[in-house]
């Protein structure tokens, strides 16, 4: 398939995605300061997702603009990929409506991490069939480090759950924050991978034109 019709796709799901969840966004009843402080509360958990979602539409351009094509196997990872993806203003919503509930926050750190492991699905394959990673070394220090940032996460939301038995508010803002300090910080990594290969493609062209 082209990767055009592909990407026009993906980006109008992820666009429904964000839509939906401002639509899930409860205005206020009344103008008193509980009120208030909900809805503000609302507008925050709202943030977190579009910045989670954002993310994840950056890499997903970042990931496809090498390709020309996509194979039926990487179509299927990505609506693998949506699926979870899509399950997030499902989730956002359960957090807006029972604020001070950590049940609804751990599910949302699990989607979060559906969502991320299968976006690593679906980069590995892309990666294998494309041949954009050549050399064996960068692509198991790429591997190592997913592993080792999937592990952290892992980690970090097993310690948040740990707390959510003494301290259920604090834990409710680590596991809302946790997908987004993790996007941010997988971002960062895509981005710098992205400059290191930009550097090699100039060394070698002027390599070449020498």
């Amino acid at each position: 398939m082209s990767k055009l019709r592909f990407e026009a796709f993906s980006d109008g799901v992820m666009a429904i995605v964000i839509t939906i969840m401002a639509l899930n966004i409860p205005l206020p009843e009344d103008f008193t300061g509980k009120s208030i402080m909900r809805f503000a509360y609302t507008i925050m958990i709202f943030f977190v997702s579009f910045v989670v979602v954002g993310a994840q539409w950056t890499k997903h351009h970042w990931l496809f603009d090498a390709c020309n094509e996509v194979s039926q196997k990487v179509i299927w990872r990505n609506i693998l990929y949506l699926f979870f993806l899509t399950l997030l203003p499902l989730f956002t919503k359960w957090i807006m409506e029972n604020p001070k509930e950590v049940a609804p926050a751990i599910a949302y750190d699990l989607v979060y991490l559906a969502v991320f492991f299968t976006f690593h699905l679906m980069h590995s394959c892309v990666m294998k069939e494309s041949g954009i990673i050549l050399d064996v070394r960068p692509r198991r220090r790429q591997i190592k480090w997913a592993g080792l940032f999937l592990m952290i996460i892992v980690l970090g939301t097993a310690a948040i759950l740990a707390l959510s038995f003494f301290f259920p508010t604090l834990s409710i803002i680590f596991f809302v924050a946790l997908p987004v300090v993790s996007s941010l910080l997988n971002l960062w990594s895509e981005k710098e991978h992205r400059a290191i290969e930009k550097r090699k493609k100039n060394i070698a062209r002027l390599s070449a034109n020498l």
